[in-house]
């Protein structure tokens, strides 16, 4: 969760002087991202099967065998912080650079992407560990080893203000794993989802996720008895799953995990106990 050298290497004077620079640090947080969020999608794929076997790297997400030592949950949680620790840092070194040359254009998409892809890691982590710390600016190592963790609705609420501030955002490289205005505009409703907050719910396209997400909005504002959760849950299956990957996430909104996995244990994923060895203000999840 911390820099280990946060020394003068990136510091607005010596490394935030030209949109190469910017670039450079852009394609180091995609090189991050992109496998933290294969990783997600391939744990959620495995976490929500319900089959009684299973091989490879994350079958103990369907057996549901890991625990708070596991090395796939030290990993989840080490390298979404990982990810928004880079993002941090870009977002302020170019914020905070006197530099003219680097052109508006660069400046903007960088930070729009940075804000985005912080964003997701938040996201992703309060789907899987609901309370976690919610980290928004570059910390020295005693903030890191003391930060408590927040609620989820103000996790959310940071996490709906970046993705609003990173829409229209565009690529800067014509091949490299950026996240896409679609994407944005996609977590953004699963953000305002997760929150409770249905009314802010706008859908670009009436087809596909986006009306998925409407429906369930919807069907939670006013329950009708056509539809429940287990069909909700089971359309998002057939339907999205092999797309996004973001099954444990309805589970969440729609807050039907022990119904579907038939524990309560299964509805959050244990906090490393490695976080909590280092940080005696990290409390560990319930029934774990």
């Amino acid at each position: 969760m911390v820099d280990d050298e946060p020394d003068d290497e990136i510091s607005p004077d010596t490394f935030w002087q030209s949109d190469e620079d910017v670039r450079a640090a852009l394609t180091g947080i995609i090189g991050q991202y992109q496998p933290y969020k294969i990783m997600n999608e391939a744990i959620d794929d495995a976490f929500m099967s319900k089959e009684e076997t299973a091989e490879g790297e994350y079958a103990e997400f369907t057996l549901k065998t890991y625990s708070a030592i596991s090395p796939s949950i030290e990993k989840l949680y080490a390298d979404a912080y990982a990810v928004i620790n880079a993002c941090n840092i870009l977002i302020e070194g170019v914020t905070n650079t006197t530099s003219d040359q680097i052109t508006e254009t660069v400046k903007t998409n960088a930070v729009k992407q940075a804000k985005a892809i912080r964003a997701y890691a938040h996201l992703m982590l309060t789907e899987w560990f609901e309370r976690v710390p919610l980290v928004m600016k570059r910390l020295d190592t005693s903030e890191a080893f003391t930060i408590t963790q927040s609620a989820r609705q103000e996790i959310l609420t940071a996490v709906i203000s970046d993705l609003q501030d990173a829409k229209d955002v565009t690529h800067l490289f014509e091949e490299n794993g950026e996240m896409t205005a679609e994407e944005v505009q996609l977590l953004l409703m699963e953000a305002q989802l997760l929150k409770g907050d249905y009314q802010s719910i706008q859908i670009e396209a009436e087809e596909g996720i986006s009306t998925f997400v409407k429906k369930v909005a919807d069907w939670l504002q006013n329950k009708t008895e056509e539809v429940t959760e287990a069909t909700l849950i089971e359309e998002y299956m057939n339907n999205f799953q092999q797309t996004y990957h973001r099954g444990n996430l309805y589970l969440n909104v729609l807050e039907y995990s022990t119904t579907y996995f038939g524990k309560a244990r299964y509805a959050l994923l244990p906090i490393p106990q490695s976080e909590i060895h280092k940080n005696p203000n990290i409390v560990q999840n319930p029934y774990w």
